[in-house]
């Protein structure tokens, strides 16, 4: 098992709140991170190493946040 950390952002673009989830891969941590963040601004890391980034959809289609893709194994 490998550890991962999810980063949660306030809007001000500082971190609130950490949560810490052990998963066989990435392909599992990233499928857990986006349940456990609910369409909050977030970041998956291990170690460190940036693994995803989630930003709230509701921004993205309102123009107001930057799209910003998953990171994963496949495109590093």
């Amino acid at each position: 098992m490998h550890q991962y950390r999810i980063y949660t952002f306030r809007a001000d673009g500082h971190f609130s709140t950490v949560r810490r989830i052990e998963c066989m891969d990435e392909k599992q941590a990233v499928r857990e991170a986006q349940q456990l963040v609910d369409g909050e601004d977030s970041e998956l890391w291990q170690g460190e190493h940036l693994i995803a980034r989630f930003t709230d959809l509701q921004k993205q289609q309102a123009g107001l946040a930057p799209v910003a893709g998953l990171i994963t194994a496949a495109d590093k």
